[in-house]
């Protein structure tokens, strides 16, 4: 009897660790923001877009790219939003964005086109005007071929 219930304590013991594993691993690419949150389901970058691109995979362009981006931060789904801006950029915009009354005023600003500056192969620059100050826009292709925000 003894000798089971220690098994059994093990087995126990051994299940507690792996979900703590898997929790804390999970916890990590949600914060490096490795994985993206979709209709309540997290998931990787390229499930993601396979999900939302379909069987064709067809690429986006930066404009569809910003005009996603806008309409999250509109509707304060930053989550959705932040999963539009490169990965090595991801973080410093996550800090930003925790200022809710600084994001605000600066969505508030953001107009609904944007005007190209430059392309080139893997980069374009964009013109946004907010209130009369022209800021640049960087939009960066990714492996894959699609557009995510670099800096804006």
């Amino acid at each position: 009897m003894k000798k089971a219930l220690k098994i059994i304590g093990f087995v126990l013991l051994a299940v507690v660790v792996l979900l703590f594993l898997l929790t804390w691993w999970t916890k990590g690419k949600i914060e490096r923001g490795e994985m993206v949150k979709f209709n309540g389901k997290w998931m990787a970058h390229e499930d993601f877009h396979k999900l939302v691109d379909g069987p064709n995979e067809m690429k986006n362009t930066p404009q569809e790219v910003y005009t996603i981006f806008r309409q999250a931060l509109i509707a304060n789904d930053l989550e959705r939003a932040l999963s539009l801006i490169t990965p090595y950029s991801r973080d410093e915009y996550r800090k930003v964005f925790e200022d809710k009354a600084k994001l605000d005023a600066w969505v508030k600003k953001l107009p609904k086109k944007i005007r190209l500056q430059v392309s080139y192969e893997n980069s374009d620059l964009y013109d946004v005007d907010m209130d009369g100050s022209i800021n640049t826009a960087i939009f960066r292709k990714s492996e894959g071929g699609y557009w995510l925000i670099d800096k804006i």
